[in-house]
């Protein structure tokens, strides 16, 4: 991401009132304290020739409470009003979006989130904070080294305003070589809080940006709305389906078991009872998908080894084996999401707009796959397949059998497990 501060380098000091040190230890200081925080900005950054603008909110609040988003485009409108980045923390998750990634990672949010955002925003400010907020956990403080603060030796736009000026040296991202950047904080004499702030960034002694950041409203100690540190539910289907995705193409079933809801355990509970025990007239009454499922047990398995598992078990060992289908997943993008109570749909990009190729249920606040609920679609097409095949359910049940398993069934798997 390209450097997103700026300002002047630092020469001769000119006279002004106050300790510079102590300003901005007194700033430092004061968004510490703050019980709660909210504010607007704009920003410039120039880089080359290539110059952008920026315009975002940011607010923190307590219990390890975030929200940071940054919209932003060129000049030449390229990427006008383009989301750069948005981050949210409800105190225990912290779910970033990122361009050019446009599904939020979300990730278990560092208890220390609050005072090194604070630590951190004194020093680099807004922007390059949250360049750095894509990486958790952040930096600590202690990783940036800070000049003692003089005064600036320019005027500012308003001859009011009084300044400080200190060199910072840290790991600022994506940048190799000796980097630098030199930071002037210009403050109203009655406030602690900054309304500008001007960096010029340097490497091995050569710059190569500058910018500004506009603080146009602090808002010390507001009354924060909590819900609006809540993570998105799309957020969290998202982040689950990714997970899912994750363990079926890593054959992981660990990992499925933690993405997948009780109601698929559930039925992997159902089948491996009814692999033990349902005989030929029985296996009738289920449908396609059940009692493929069911025969495949019967194949793996003998009846000891059935008798000693659990449907959860069956559904990691499913994974592990590719007996549910990756090709499913492997470029399967989420589309449009649909949520109703504790039940969401969702399509594929590209895929028909009315059919929920995916389904996620929410329990304990907690969203999940439900692989049951997508059972419809596996059954239509296990019925379009055994048409087009013009074999009966029992012959077309042993052919795919057959193919899936590399070796020769035959109809005694309708009766019951092998001893």
């Amino acid at each position: 991401m390209k450097i997103l501060l700026a300002v002047l380098a630092l020469t001769p000091i000119r006279h002004q009132e106050g300790d510079p040190e102590e300003l901005f230890r007194k700033w430092e200081g004061a968004l510490q304290k703050v019980r709660s925080l909210e504010l607007r900005f704009s920003a410039a950054a120039l880089s080359g020739r290539e110059q952008d603008s920026f315009r975002g909110t940011l607010a923190l609040a307590e219990g390890n409470r975030v929200r940071l988003q940054v919209d932003g485009g060129s000049d030449d409108g390229r990427t006008a009003g383009a989301p750069l980045h948005r981050f949210l923390s409800d105190g225990h998750t912290l779910s970033a979006e990122t361009t050019p990634i446009r599904t939020p990672r979300l990730r278990k949010a560092d208890p220390e989130l609050s005072a090194t955002l604070s630590s951190h925003l004194a020093r680099l400010g807004v922007l390059l904070t949250a360049s750095l907020l894509k990486e958790m956990p952040l930096s600590p403080p202690s990783e940036w080294t800070r000049t003692v603060c003089v005064p600036p030796d320019h005027s500012s736009e308003d001859p009011t305003l009084r300044g400080v000026v200190f060199e910072l040296r840290g790991p600022f991202p994506e940048l190799s070589g000796q980097i630098r950047a030199s930071v002037t904080l210009w403050f109203p004499r009655d406030s602690d809080f900054p309304v500008l702030r001007e960096t010029v960034v340097l490497r091995d002694g050569s710059e190569i940006g500058r910018g500004t950041e506009r603080y146009e409203e602090w808002k010390r100690d507001a009354d924060i709305d909590p819900a609006s540190f809540r993570i998105p539910d799309e957020d969290l289907i998202r982040d689950v389906f990714e997970r899912y995705r994750k363990a079926l193409l890593d054959a992981d079933g660990a990992a499925a078991l933690g993405a997948v809801d009780e109601a698929t355990v559930e039925w992997y509970d159902a089948v491996l009872a009814d692999a033990l025990r349902v005989g030929r007239a029985d296996l009738d009454e289920r449908s396609l998908t059940q009692r493929f499922t069911i025969l495949r047990l019967r194949i793996a398995f003998n009846r000891s080894e059935l008798a000693a598992k659990s449907g959860r078990e069956i559904l990691a060992h499913a994974v592990r084996e590719g007996w549910i289908g990756r090709s499913g997943v492997e470029r399967a993008e989420l589309g449009r999401l649909r949520v109703d109570g504790e039940r969401a749909g969702a399509t594929i990009q590209g895929g028909p707009d009315s059919v929920d190729a995916f389904v996620f249920t929410r329990k304990d606040g907690r969203w999940r796959v439900s692989i049951v609920e997508s059972m419809v679609l596996a059954e239509a097409a296990f019925e379009r397949m055994r048409t087009q095949s013009g074999l009966s359910e029992e012959e077309f049940l042993l052919q795919l059998l057959s193919r899936v398993s590399r070796t020769q069934v035959d109809a005694s798997v309708f009766e019951g497990p092998r001893e």
